[in-house]
């Protein structure tokens, strides 16, 4: 009985063959046409259908009873190597590896697509090898000038002294450019035109022959393209040519002119380098540092809102990303991280980095009708020529002046003699607050606020010259000055 049961399909089939050859031979053996023919001839047609189906049926068991054969005995092998694992890893142990610290931890990160909880800050000391020209945009308030001024000139000038301009249509608003001591500020709008212009032949001009370091400080570049707007209006050039055209060529020039020793440290409103003439081509030459509003809006489509980096920029008061010619990374404030509520008046900045000036001036000093504030004594006011309007005018009469000695008191040097007058007016009275420094007569001339008093008091501090100590007075708190 086994044996029929597993040749069931082969028997059946051999039984239709048999009963068609049979119905086929009746069918043979009635000549002419007559009924019991046709019957036999239909008969023999169904036992043929039936041994075909049969033997369909037959070779599909021997297919599945092949596939068991051939899964069993790779079961049977899988089963027999464990065996053997198992009986070698009883006889022969093999050392324990411990396991990396963090492995597990990243593993199970990486599985549910979660970053590690430590941040990955982009490192400050690297910049002045990666910068080829830097951009700084950010709303206003977001500390970008303090950024700029306080810090990335001091990191870019920490092993060589450069020689620095300041274009800065908005200077007199801008405190920090005369505090860090830079040498020379223009604002106005057609000489900031006129040194872009000179810019680039000085470009041209080092493809043949060498020059010192120089760095351009471009403040507010969004509002000087409006500027130039207008004056290409109320003032056109002769011809076609357009000012802000050649101002945004300019920009685009130095963006790639580090290797002739140019550095470019331009500041904008937003992250939108498209809204002062640089397009994605462009973009990628700059090392783009966004604070405040620009860092958020840089990242809002690119990382998830859950992301640890994200809620990093939302949450922190004075937020920086690194974008531009390196890859999209955060960045702690060099100068405002450590306050936790944004002001939008500003807070005072902190870990400032003097710049090193070149004693050197190879920027022509341009004949227009109002001077820079700064270089009212030095360079005295001139008609410029009707006929020769564009060309740069050198200063050969006056004979270079000796750089000035800045004193220095326990190893900290202040840049600013005037300084030691608010430390006299408090050795006067015993103490000083910050009105008091800042109504003075040396605070007057300094032209102090509140905040830039309170680095002064911090600098004494740091030369120990004395303490500060917070009063508190009604409902105000008060910060006094005591000296040693």
């Amino acid at each position: 009985m086994n044996w029929l049961e597993d040749h069931e399909a082969a028997v059946s089939s051999l039984i239709c063959c048999g009963g068609g050859f049979i119905a086929l031979a009746w069918s043979t053996v009635n000549p002419g046409l007559n009924p019991s023919r046709f019957y036999a001839s239909g008969v023999a047609g169904l036992f043929g259908a039936g041994a075909i189906a049969t033997a369909i049926k037959g070779l599909k068991e021997e297919e599945r009873s092949i596939i068991k054969r051939d899964t069993a005995d790779e079961i049977f092998t899988i089963y027999q190597a464990a065996e053997v694992q198992t009986v070698q890893n009883i006889l022969f142990p093999l050392s324990p590896m411990p396991t990396p610290p963090g492995g597990m931890n990243t593993y199970y990160q990486m599985e549910f697509n979660q970053l590690p909880s430590e941040l990955d800050y982009y490192n400050w000391d690297g910049l002045a090898d990666e910068a080829s020209g830097i951009l700084v945009g950010g709303n206003s308030g977001s500390a970008k000038t303090s950024l700029g001024a306080g810090f990335i000139v001091g990191k870019l000038t920490a092993v060589t002294p450069a020689e620095v301009i300041v274009l800065d249509i908005h200077q007199r608003k801008n405190i920090i450019w005369k505090q860090m001591g830079f040498p020379r500020v223009e604002s106005d709008v057609e000489t900031i035109y006129q040194i872009m212009c000179w810019l680039i032949q000085e470009i041209e001009r080092r493809k043949q022959e060498d020059g010192h370091p120089l760095i351009v400080c471009l403040d507010e570049i969004n509002d000087t393209l409006s500027e130039l707007e207008q004056l290409d209006i109320v003032k056109p050039l002769p011809g076609k040519e357009k000012r802000r055209n050649t101002f945004i060529y300019a920009i685009r020039k130095l963006s790639n002119a580090r290797k002739f020793d140019i550095c470019l440290l331009g500041f904008m409103q937003s992250h939108n380098t498209e809204a002062i003439g640089i397009d994605g081509k462009f973009r990628n030459n700059f090392l783009l540092v966004l604070c405040g509003a620009s860092a958020r809006g840089e990242i809002q489509n690119i990382w998830k809102h859950d992301d640890p980096r994200f809620l990093h920029i939302k949450n922190t008061a004075y937020p920086v990303v690194i974008s531009g010619s390196n890859p999209l990374q955060i960045a702690e404030h060099p100068t405002h991280k450590h306050h936790t509520k944004y002001k939008k008046k500003g807070n005072a900045p902190a870990n400032l980095i003097q710049p090193r000036f070149l004693d050197k001036s190879s920027i022509p000093i341009y004949g227009v009708e109002e001077q820079s504030q700064d270089f009212e004594e030095d360079y005295p006011t001139r008609q410029p020529s009707n006929l020769e309007p564009q060309l740069p005018r050198f200063n050969f009469q006056k004979a270079p002046e000796k750089p000035k000695t800045n004193p220095v008191i326990n190893g900290v040097e202040f840049f600013l003699p005037e300084i030691l007058e608010i430390l006299e007016l408090a050795k006067d009275n015993g103490e000083l607050s910050i009105r008091q420094a800042y109504k003075s007569g040396a605070g007057q001339r300094l032209k102090l606020t509140s905040e830039s008093t309170l680095l002064v008091f911090e600098k004494f501090v740091e030369a120990r010259l004395g303490r500060i100590e917070h009063r508190q007075i009604g409902g105000a708190v008060q910060i006094i000055f005591i000296p040693s």
